[in-house]
């Protein structure tokens, strides 16, 4: 936590032209950090807002509400797109729509990681499926860290997922706003997410036995989608 709280410092000594010990490495990285951040004239919030994810994740390994997950994706993924946006020259005061379709793909990306990885977060002693979501469906975290799948999990997972849908379809026809390379490019992003939400249809939600990924094939399908 320290260290992420140094960077913190550094980073608004970054925006703020501020410079000492310029022979330090890591301030090395700010100073080429503070040429890019000038020339694409990107906000010091979308920095600070990855910084808050950072220390998150930190101190917080479970989480009682999805909307807390929301909150997460705000400042884990959201500031994502938008620094993507930001450096092929789009800025939200000027495409504040198109900064809306960004957030629920990003957040919905973010959500749809938590699915695809349940088990491999569990090893991590990270659990992102709501204690309120498991309560709701009977389940608990007991039988979740005992890798029970059983009706109530795959009820449990149908719901998160399909409420992570919801969010994510909100984002589709982002590259109807977009031109060149990143039109291509978030038209096979958004198409990639699909991919593994419909996986995990597939595979009836069993995530924690089952982990779904997107494979040399699926990678093809998405790179000839982009083109129609």
């Amino acid at each position: 936590m320290l260290k992420l709280e140094k960077i913190n410092e550094e980073l608004i000594e970054c925006f703020e032209n501020i410079y000492n010990n310029e022979n330090d490495e890591q301030r090395k990285i700010f100073i080429a950090l503070n040429n890019t951040i000038n020339d694409l004239k990107i906000p010091l919030t979308e920095f600070e807002n990855l910084l808050t994810a950072f220390k998150q994740d930190a101190v917080k390994q479970k989480y009682d509400e999805f909307n807390e997950l929301l909150e997460y994706s705000n400042y884990s993924a959201n500031p994502i797109g938008h620094l993507v946006l930001n450096t092929f020259g789009y800025y939200r005061e000027k495409d504040s729509d198109l900064f809306k379709l960004s957030d629920f793909i990003c957040t919905g990306l973010q959500l749809i990681n938590f699915w695809q990885d349940v088990e491999r977060d569990l090893v991590i002693n990270r659990i992102y499926i709501p204690q309120k979501e498991m309560s709701k469906f009977n389940y608990s975290e007991e039988l979740l860290i005992d890798k029970v799948e059983n009706d109530d999990f795959i009820k449990l997972m149908s719901s998160l997922v399909e409420r992570t849908k919801t969010i994510y379809l909100q984002g589709d026809g982002i590259e109807h706003k977009l031109k060149g390379r990143l039109k291509l490019e978030l038209k096979a992003i958004f198409a990639g997410g699909m991919e593994i939400i419909n996986k995990i249809e597939k595979i009836n939600y069993r995530v924690l036995t089952q982990r779904v990924e997107i494979t040399k094939f699926d990678k093809l399908k998405l790179f000839l989608r982009m083109f129609y």
